[in-house]
C-alpha cells in the first residue's frame, strides 16, 4: 500500500477503502437488524404474554441448543455435542476453546476454503463444521453472541 501511495495511485487506494467500508457497513446493518428482530419479538412476548410468542422463543433456543438437523448445540462447552475447534484465535492460541460462545451455525453458501472442500453436496441445514479453519460456519463473533444474550434474558424474564 505505502508504494501505491508512494506512486500516486490514491484512486485504487480510495477503491479498496470504499469497498472496505461498504462491507464494514452492512455487517453494521445485519447486526442492528438482528438486535432489533429479537428485541421485537421479546417486546411482543411481554405485552401480549402469548403462549404462541413463547414457543417461537422456545424454537429458536432449542434450535440453538441442538434441535437441529446437525444435533450440534452451538454454544461451546455446553450438550452432548458442541463446537471443540472454533474459528476464534484466542481458542486456537490456548487450544482449549472458551466456553459460553455461540458458533455461526450452517451456511450453505460454502464460503471459506475449508467447508467448500468437505461440504460440497450436503444439504443445506447440515452444512456445518467442527474445524477452526471453517471460519463461514464455526466462528465466533459479537454480533451473533450479542443477540442471544438478550434472547435468554428475555426469556428469563418471564
Amino acid at each position: 500500500l505505502l508504494n501505491q501511495v508512494n506512486e500516486g495511485q490514491t484512486q485504487d487506494l480510495q477503491e479498496k477503502f470504499d469497498t472496505i467500508q461498504k462491507h464494514l457497513n452492512d455487517i453494521t446493518a445485519h447486526f442492528d437488524e438482528t438486535l432489533a428482530n429479537i428485541e421485537k419479538l421479546i417486546k411482543n412476548l411481554s405485552a401480549q404474554n402469548s403462549e404462541e410468542h413463547k414457543d417461537t422463543i422456545d424454537k429458536q433456543l432449542n434450535y440453538l441448543f441442538g434441535n437441529n438437523a446437525t444435533g450440534y448445540c452451538f454454544l461451546t462447552g455446553f450438550g452432548t455435542l458442541y463446537p471443540e475447534h472454533p474459528h476464534h484465535r484466542p481458542s486456537q492460541a490456548t487450544g482449549k476453546t472458551v466456553p459460553g460462545m455461540i458458533v455461526g451455525g450452517p451456511n450453505s453458501g460454502l464460503n471459506d476454503p475449508y467447508v467448500a472442500n468437505v461440504l460440497r453436496g450436503v444439504p443445506a441445514a447440515k452444512c456445518y463444521a467442527d474445524n477452526s479453519q471453517s471460519y463461514s460456519t464455526n466462528e465466533i463473533t459479537i454480533y451473533w453472541n450479542s443477540p442471544v444474550i438478550y434472547l435468554l434474558a428475555g426469556e428469563i424474564a418471564q
